[in-house]
């Protein structure tokens, strides 16, 4: 990791416990090299910041601010449209880690809702053990996890971009959806600190039956593809 990558961080997690994956310098390494312009920008009000992913859309520049600005607040909103106007920006798209309640803020900042592109929600749950938690589910869910045990379905952990595509080509054709291909998930396995894949396999034929991709940070588990 490079210096100025480790001083990003170190700034973010400053501003936030935990810091969100979407705003790390390395994902926004992994949005320079798919096409986007990434602008680190620190001068926003309060001492917030926050990682703007810039693309152009016809003649003009639109942003899009994965969970930030960091933290979220109405100043820090203000200072990020403000930058926003300077930098010649058309359209500005933001989804900050923020209560629900902030969405009163951005309505009145101006802001419309659009079609969202990450979870809108989360769920905090507690842990519990194996069991106690298998009950949580529903009697069908339940019903496939101990058969899956029973006959003896192992999960193995690697970076299998080749799987994570077969899968993911297997999920476009049932779903009709767009999905990534092999090179961009060799990329995320590669350029964030720590990702991999979990693979479950029929004991028998060796065959992969579902993929996990998890990318971890700050203390989270993001799962990024499911199928």
């Amino acid at each position: 990791m490079s210096s100025e990558a480790e001083q990003w961080d170190s700034d973010l997690d400053e501003r936030a416990t935990p810091a969100p994956l979407l705003q790390t310098f390395a994902w926004g390494e992994v949005q320079a090299r798919v096409g986007w312009t990434v602008e680190r920008v620190k001068s926003l009000s309060h001492g917030a910041m926050a990682s703007v992913l810039v693309r152009k859309v016809g003649p003009v520049r639109e942003a899009y601010v994965p969970r930030g600005p960091v933290p979220a607040t109405a100043e820090a909103i203000d200072s990020l449209v403000g930058w926003s106007r300077e930098f010649g920006i058309a359209r500005l798209v933001i989804e900050p880690e923020a209560p629900e309640s902030f969405a009163d803020v951005l309505t009145e900042k101006r802001f419309t809702q659009t079609t969202p592109i990450q979870p809108q929600h989360t769920r905090i749950l507690q842990l519990q053990t194996p069991d106690e938690l298998l009950k949580t589910f529903r009697h069908g869910r339940r019903y496939n996890i101990r058969t899956g045990i029973k006959r003896g379905v192992v999960v193995e952990e690697g970076k299998d971009a080749a799987e994570l595509a077969r899968q993911s080509a297997a999920v476009e054709r049932r779903e009709s959806i767009h999905l990534p291909d092999r090179r961009y998930y060799e990329l995320l396995l590669d350029a964030l600190p720590w990702c991999r894949t979990y693979t479950a396999f029929a004991p028998d034929k060796r065959e992969p039956l579902a993929t996990v991709l998890v990318a971890r940070h700050a203390g989270r588990a993001y799962s990024l593809f499911a199928g």
